[in-house]
């Protein structure tokens, strides 16, 4: 009697079948493997948990404005560097990196589109260069599209993404606070409705009080918020911080922003609360 017999199939190679990389995403939140093309159509967005995958500048503006409207202005500003800043390099090298590496000139984009045919200036902070870290030549750019936005009576929205302050330029950078305050002030003396946007991260003490001057602050769900990072704060302290750092929930529960907007309802949120404004 034969106790033990192998299959003849168990003698068969397997050909295995090699899958290109950068075909699939791992959710950060549930570990959900995606296929990336899938989670493109879902504008990057998990299918599972609703994580909101980071995106770049160009998406959003795709996203929130009409196709072919977006048309950029102040485009030949220049970052200087007025007190000489040396770290571990010279800042002027550091901005230099910065545009090589992100293709863009500065941390913040700017310029006029449609939002459903509403005529808005948009505005949106870029984290691929110096992670979104607003300097004098961003709040600038900031100041002037509000200028345009005031002088034309359209509306004015703005996209946060951004980590800390420009450190490079020390009190430079908070002094700007001040000048912008004023000009949104203008602005809704005006009666021209601002719109802030907080996306995944918005903090530092710049960013987080130029979002706050809107007269509708929406966030994304589960975007990180406050005036400081969590690994800055950590520095600082020189305490472990817990991983349970404060996200858009805690502060729509607590009042102090107006909506948390899955971002497949962004454009046309956005829409309504124009549409809403004008009456």
């Amino acid at each position: 009697m034969v106790w033990f017999s192998k299959s003849k199939s168990s003698n068969e190679i397997v050909e295995l079948i090699e899958m290109p990389d950068g075909l699939w995403a791992k959710c950060p939140s549930c570990n959900e493997t995606i296929y990336k093309k899938e989670l493109e159509l879902n504008l990057f967005t998990c299918f599972k948990c609703n994580h909101h995958f980071k995106i770049s500048v160009n998406e959003y503006i795709g996203l929130i404005i009409d196709e072919n409207t977006f048309k950029e202005f102040n485009i030949n500003l220049k970052a200087v560097d007025a007190i000489n800043f040396i770290d571990s390099k010279p800042y002027i090298e550091r901005i230099k990196e910065a545009k090589n590496k992100s293709e863009f000139e500065n941390s913040i984009i700017c310029g006029t589109g449609d939002i459903f045919s509403h005529k808005v200036v948009f505005g949106i902070i870029n984290s691929s260069f110096l992670e979104g870290s607003l300097g004098s030549l961003e709040t600038e750019k900031i100041y002037r599209s509000v200028r345009f936005s005031i002088e034309n009576r359209i509306p004015f929205v703005l996209l946060y993404s951004s980590s800390e302050n420009r450190i490079q330029e020390s009190a430079i950078s908070l002094m700007q606070i001040a000048k912008l305050t004023s000009i949104f002030n203008e602005l809704k003396n005006e009666g021209i409705i601002c719109v802030s946007i907080l996306t995944e991260p918005t903090v530092g003490e710049t960013a987080f009080a130029l979002a706050v001057q809107g007269d509708i602050i929406i966030a994304e769900p589960g975007s990180t918020l406050g005036l400081s990072s969590k690994s800055n704060l950590e520095q600082k302290s020189k305490k472990r911080i817990s991983d349970k750092f404060p996200k858009s929930d805690y502060y729509f529960n607590s009042g102090q922003i107006d909506l948390i907007v899955d971002r497949k309802k962004l454009k046309s949120t956005i829409s309504n609360i124009i549409d809403w404004y004008n009456k």
